[in-house]
């Protein structure tokens, strides 16, 4: 047999504190092949990377590895730091988690890019450019020349991931270290990214190291995998044989955890017309106001009266939507380019219409820039739509002064998507989750407001005991039932989540989506869902609006979407999407190719979802095409009736 490419065998990692040694990796034995893809699985805090930084000698200050981590025979861990770095970028080569701290700042991508590349290869400035041109151009990088001369913030976060695996095979190196290189991406630019990493290995034979959370990329890229907790490997084995028959609890929590596109959906809503809306029964209520327009057959006052009921809808007999928008528009109007050039204008959200009743959760999905986080700031005032109306428990928003807005806003709260950056770390537990009642309830006493957040903790699930601590001494998990029992302390109608588990673990992913949903079975809360990731969305929402570059391409009932999408953009997101099943596993290398995303200063004519599109003709380059109901649901799209598209 050929000696394996790589071979850990017993490797630890500690790190020495003031509270005495830390070891963050027991013991780590396995082997990587010529050509094979290693997943290396695990929770945060499992030891994943600092194994990776072992090999590689990249560990902090305080930090020792021990054992053995053998590269073509030679063992990494004794070798000179002279020779190590002579290995470093030319036959190993690492692509980091977050390409924004990995990139610096202050070069021009293709100035970084060629320093690895003359640092080896010790080839001319131009032809090194021109290495980095063919290398971007590789991992689909559009209009490489001018992307060498950009620097790292005016890229998307795809494209600087991109760009960090460019720079990583600029020399072909034997071994890739891929350190969740997806995670926080969009599903379409996460399924390009596997499918180059997938090409990499056949064409050039690189073998990859692949760290990740997420078992159903493991189950669609992977040929072996191994299970680390705590630092301690659990379990390990070719990919099929694992998942088919996790032999530890662990590796079965993991696996149950990953979110399923066929899984079922939450139960029905039972409260009175609640489970009502845009996607049952024949085009009449909300279906027919969202198809006629702002201001036209919504039921709901449109007036700055102070009523705070939900009312009801004499359209449908229902309850009113908590949250109801209609038309809502946001232009935004960006600096000149020059003196004498036109302001560019771009239109981030167009005419989006959408309804959440109590009980209910209205799920927004889309890629980054498709407008989902500016629509849930504008129906919230948070920034000023340009057009458009908004009613929230039955009052309008529009006219209200800025008093009244703000009495308005203690109906609806907000959860973020950065646990840690969503709280002051300045402030303790208690004060941050008291903080709304310091706004919105200032008569409160301090024992009272204690009461209170003793209580929004404990609906959480967190230790009321811990409210004396600070933003750093919890999980991330943790943190995120922070933000969330701030905003359910003053009790509101609506809860708006904008990407609150994209950036967990896949395990505190389950556990904060399960809280939500009980949270809102028990408060009959409305919720706004805001994600990328369409199965989390099924784990939750009861409806779905789809968005792209800012307008609406599919909305309705999420069970019926998820069986028979009927838009083309529908059909790719959930087709990018890794499944656990090994029929289904690779379903990611049959979506649509994550190409970049048209600028939104100048998205195409007609559908703007064409230039992507599989179906595309003349028509629409031509016509913007108008929603209509097909199937029961809201779509936006000329081929919406074509049998292809729901086979």
């Amino acid at each position: 047999m050929s000696q394996p490419l790589l071979e850990l065998d017993d490797l630890a990692v500690r790190f020495a504190t003031r509270e005495g040694p830390v070891t963050a990796l027991h013991g780590l034995s396995c082997t990587l092949g010529e050509g094979e893809i290693l997943g290396l699985v695990g929770e945060s805090g499992s030891g994943k990377t600092q194994a990776a930084l072992a090999i590689l000698g990249l560990l902090a200050a305080n930090g020792r590895a021990s054992g053995q981590a053998r590269f073509r025979g030679r063992d990494l861990i004794a070798l000179p730091p002279a020779e190590l770095q002579r290995l470093r970028g030319d036959r190993i080569a690492m692509v980091f988690q977050d390409p924004m701290t990995a990139l610096n700042p202050y070069l021009r991508i293709g100035a970084q890019m060629q320093l690895a590349l003359r640092r080896h290869r010790r080839v001319s400035a131009r032809a090194a450019r021109d290495a980095c041109a063919e290398m971007l151009a590789a991992v689909q990088v559009t209009d490489p020349g001018r992307r060498l001369d950009m620097y790292p913030h005016e890229l998307s976060g795809g494209m600087r991931q991109r760009v960090m695996i460019a720079t990583a095979l600029l020399c072909k190196p034997d071994l890739l270290i891929a350190d969740e290189p997806t995670t926080a991406l969009d599903v379409t630019v996460q399924a390009g990214i596997l499918r180059l990493l997938a090409q990499l290995r056949r064409e050039h034979g690189t073998a990859i190291l692949f760290i990740t959370h997420d078992l159903g990329i493991v189950a669609g890229l992977c040929d072996s995998m191994l299970v680390l907790r705590q630092g301690r490997c659990v379990e390990q084995g070719p990919v099929a044989e694992v998942l088919a028959g996790p032999r530890t609890d662990y590796a079965r929590e993991l696996l149950a955890a990953v979110p399923r596109l066929d899984q079922p959906g939450p139960p029905p809503v039972s409260m009175a017309g609640s489970a009502a809306g845009p996607v049952t029964g024949s085009v009449t209520g909300p279906v027919a106001a969202a198809i006629a327009g702002p201001g036209r057959g919504t039921g709901i006052d449109t007036g700055t009266g102070t009523g705070t009921g939900t009312g009801t809808d004499p359209a449908t007999g229902a309850d009113a939507p908590v949250l109801s928008a209609r038309g809502v528009s946001v232009t935004f109007t960006l600096p000149r380019p020059h003196p004498f050039a036109p302001a560019p204008r771009l239109q981030a959200v167009v005419d989006a219409n959408l309804d959440v009743r109590r009980g209910e959760t209205l799920g927004i999905v889309g890629e980054s820039g498709s407008g989902k986080s500016t629509l849930a700031r504008a129906v919230l005032r948070l920034i000023p739509p340009t057009a458009g109306r908004v009613v929230l428990l039955g009052r309008s928003l529009q006219g209200l002064g800025a008093a009244d807005l703000r009495a308005q806003r203690r109906h609806a709260q907000l959860v973020f998507q950065d646990p840690f950056a969503a709280l002051d770390p300045r402030l303790t537990i208690r004060d941050i989750v008291a903080e709304p009642l310091s706004v919105f309830e200032p008569s409160l006493g301090r024992d009272a407001v204690t009461e209170r957040v003793r209580q929004a903790l404990e609906d959480v699930g967190l230790d009321p005991a811990a409210m004396g601590r600070y933003p750093h001494q919890f999980s991330g998990g943790q943190c995120q039932r922070v933000g969330i029992a701030r905003a359910l302390v003053l009790e509101p109608a609506l809860l708006v989540c904008d990407e609150p588990v994209s950036a967990l673990d896949v395990t505190v992913q389950a556990q904060v989506v399960r809280l939500l949903a009980r949270v809102q079975r028990e408060r009959g809360l409305a919720m706004l869902f805001i994600a990328h990731d369409l199965a989390v969305v099924r784990a939750l929402c009861h409806r779905v609006l789809v968005m792209y570059l800012g307008r609406t391409m599919e909305s309705g009932d999420a069970g019926a979407i998820y069986r028979e999408p009927r838009h083309p953009y529908t059909r790719a997101l959930l087709q990018a999407v890794p499944a656990v099943d090994a029929g289904a596993a690779r379903s990611w290398e049959s979506a649509t190719a994550a190409l970049e995303l048209p600028s939104p200063l100048a998205p195409p004519s007609g559908c703007v979802y064409r230039t992507r599109c599989p179906l595309a003709t003349r028509r629409c380059a031509d016509e913007v095409p108008a929603p209509r109901e097909i199937a029961g649901r809201l779509v936006a799209c000329h081929h919406a009736d074509d049998a292809g598209l729901a086979a």
